[in-house]
């Protein structure tokens, strides 16, 4: 599939209400990721097709940011250098509570430099700092 979607994943209560955009732009994944707002919406799906998703979670300027390839075989996930991996932190993501190495808790400046290469190339940003997991 080369089909390009946003998804919104919105919560009420234990109910999953997701909004599918067709053909996303990076101006409608920046607005997508100013409503993320850590408690009801708390999760982005970016699709560029060729089995590439970008999924960003939690809200209110911290996020975790995560590139998929092929259902799982690569795993990029988006650091932040400045901390350590050693500190952990709460954060909303898809609903449920996660405990996550601090250095993978992002700004919304990250998040969107992240964002804004992704659709241009479909793959991680050399720019920005990232742990990779799988085959490359």
């Amino acid at each position: 599939m080369n089909k390009r979607m946003l998804s919104e994943e919105a919560w009420t209560g234990s109910a999953l209400q997701p909004v599918v955009h067709e053909d996303w732009n990076p101006a409608l994944a920046q607005a997508a990721l100013a409503r993320l707002d850590g408690r009801r919406l708390t999760q982005l799906q970016l699709d560029v097709g060729q089995e590439r998703s970008m999924l960003i979670g939690g809200g209110a300027g911290r996020f975790s940011v995560m590139i998929c390839v092929d259902v799982d075989r690569e795993l990029h996930t988006l650091l932040d250098p400045g901390k350590a991996d050693t500190a952990h932190e709460d954060l909303l993501v898809g609903a449920q509570l996660g405990r996550f190495p601090a250095n993978q808790i992002v700004s919304t400046a990250a998040a969107l430099a992240a964002i804004y290469y992704f659709h241009a190339a479909g793959e991680a940003s050399p720019q920005l700092s990232w742990q990779t997991e799988g085959a490359r």
